[in-house]
């Protein structure tokens, strides 16, 4: 255990009940792997959205993750999870209450007089605060003690927010309810999810002032398979900073590599030699150096962006310039890539260009297209009139265009028209000028780029943004190859 001012007892009694309010990717996964790990407990789940109550019933996860299924199938032979859209059946039955609703970046404030310019990046905590307001109006109707606990991604202090929307439905002149509060930020990554919660490098558990000892004791009690040489006890405030700062120094190491891939391009360097020079490197380390069309996903640029509008509340400006330069750099590389395609690639004369893009998801491993450089990549194509063809194993063009709008990116009809979908890679590719390789799936390095080559238009081009094939044997086979971080392709 790292040290601490905490004295946290050595033992505690295992809950009869764990509910969880909130079904997305962080509550359902980690509430799934809880239930397996601990098939005594029964755990309720519930979500108001109805759609993905059934899905679960259904036995059909909405969304894709590996070794779900899996888990899931355990949890149903234990027969000990349940999932509804009645949260106040799960408040009351709860022991250990968690709460894992989504908490996106606010919008961004149109107010002339508002005092932060960056206003649009602090975290939206309506959703929170809604979640927390229906636990207090049902905690005045539970007699026994609740240990509420929050995976939701909050900024500093926000846990005193919680608690105070929470006593707004406590009764005057009565009892108060008894419950405590604690933070454990999650560190799951999509696509790796199940194996981060069972070999997670760390577990936090973040007391707040209304926790004590015991609390934090229970809620390690359901992490019953983790050492507790892998468990820091501390305070909530340093919780909450810890998850935000995790992902920034994460984005950051993605934001520095891809920095230098246009150094390289223009130097003749080698990209991937100079990422063996910095990963062997002891000090750096080998992870997240791989060049890239940008981060994505739910987290990373959301988190940031809360660490930036934190700072800048606090007179911290340039901290706030610092971090909000990685988001900068990130846009900026799925923009140059973008503009690279249109610049190399002729189209014939009459019609429209065609592009096929392998990789709709932010990485491989996962159908989530949040944030994804692929929606950059696509829907500035698609805007300059050329036609997107879509392979991916996972995700989806409804959900792609959702993701878009969500972004802030308003497509005309006749652009978002041109972004079309296929169910073969090789179909994606018949008839386009250019394949660009946008996401990590392993399955892209397996394909015969051959028939790619005979299906697509000439001189056909090959932009691999993720450095996945070998660029001299693609060549021979009739390819113009432009690769992220070579020489000649700036």
């Amino acid at each position: 255990m790292v040290e601490t001012q905490l004295v946290v007892p050595s033992c505690a009694s295992i809950p009869e009940t764990v509910g969880c309010i909130g079904c997305g990717y962080v509550g359902s996964m980690t509430m799934i792997v809880l239930a397996y790990k601990n098939p005594h407990t029964r755990f309720v789940l519930a979500d108001c959205n109805s759609r993905v109550i059934s899905a679960y019933k259904a036995g059909l996860p909405p969304f894709h993750e590996p070794f779900l299924d899996e888990y899931m199938a355990g949890c149903r032979k234990h027969a000990n999870i349940d999932f509804t859209t009645d949260t106040d059946a799960a408040v009351l039955a709860a022991d250990i209450l968690f709460v894992a609703v989504d908490t996106p970046s606010a919008p961004i404030s149109k107010d002339p007089l508002d005092k932060f310019k960056h206003k649009g990046r602090k975290a939206n905590l309506q959703r929170l605060k809604e979640v927390a307001a229906r636990i207090g109006s049902v905690l005045v109707r539970k007699f026994a003690k609740t240990l509420i606990v929050l995976k939701s991604t909050m900024p500093i202090g926000a846990e005193e927010k919680f608690i105070s929307h929470m006593s707004r439905a406590f009764v005057p002149d009565a009892p108060e309810p008894k419950f405590s509060l604690v933070c454990v930020p999650e560190f799951l990554a999509e696509g790796t999810a199940i194996h981060n919660l069972l070999h997670p490098d760390r577990i936090i558990i973040g007391g707040s002032r209304t926790a004590g000892p015991e609390d934090l004791r229970m809620v390690r009690g359901l992490y019953n398979w983790i050492d507790e040489k892998q468990v820091i006890y501390t305070d909530a405030h340093t919780a909450q900073l810890g998850k935000l700062a995790a992902n920034a120094m994460l984005a950051q190491r993605v934001s520095s590599i891809n920095s230098l891939t246009p150094i390289c391009e223009m130097t003749d360097a080698n990209i991937q030699d100079l990422k063996l020079i910095l990963g062997s490197d002891s000090r750096i380390g080998p992870l997240f150096l791989n060049p890239s069309p940008g981060f994505g996903g739910s987290c990373f640029k959301k988190d940031i962006l809360s660490l930036v509008y934190i700072s800048e509340k606090l007179g911290l400006h340039e901290v706030a310039m610092y971090w909000n330069a990685v988001v900068e750099l990130n846009e900026y590389q799925k923009r140059r890539l973008t503009e690279r395609i249109l610049a190399t690639v002729p189209s014939s004369p009459g019609e429209p260009l065609r592009v096929c893009v392998l990789g709709a998801s932010f990485k491989q491993g996962t159908s989530d297209t949040r944030e994804s450089s692929s929606i950059t990549v696509c829907t500035m194509l698609a805007e300059m009139g050329t036609e997107v063809h879509v392979f991916d194993p996972k995700a989806t063009r409804e959900r792609f265009l959702v993701e878009a709008e969500i972004q802030g990116i308003v497509l005309t009809l006749e652009a978002a028209e041109r972004i079309k979908w296929f169910a073969s890679p090789l179909e994606a590719a018949r008839g386009a000028r250019a394949v660009v390789i946008l996401t990590d799936w392993e399955e892209f390095r397996l394909y015969d780029y051959a028939d790619f080559y005979v299906a697509m238009e000439k001189p056909a081009y090959l932009f691999d943004y993720r450095r996945m094939l070998n660029a001299d044997k693609v060549r021979t086979l009739g390819f113009v190859v432009n690769q992220l971080g070579a020489a000649g392709s700036q």
